[in-house]
């Protein structure tokens, strides 16, 4: 199993039921709604883009708890 797999595997529930074929990576995020790499976005952007990922993961949807 690779590394990636263990991640999302760890990682579970998925939101909307994704499975790990259907969660998108940090730079995955970056390239589709930026066009551009992760090192090469502002800090206000890597934010965004963090929270969107962690997102696929929440059981409400993409919705917050907070």
């Amino acid at each position: 199993m690779s590394t990636r797999n263990i991640t999302l595997y760890n990682r579970q529930p998925f939101a909307d039921g994704l499975t790990p074929a259907d969660v998108q990576t940090r730079e995955e995020i970056a390239n589709q709604e930026y066009g551009d790499d992760m090192g090469d976005l502002s800090l206000d952007t890597r934010l965004e883009i963090e929270q969107k990922y962690h997102e696929q993961f929440n059981g409400e949807g993409g919705e917050s708890d907070d």
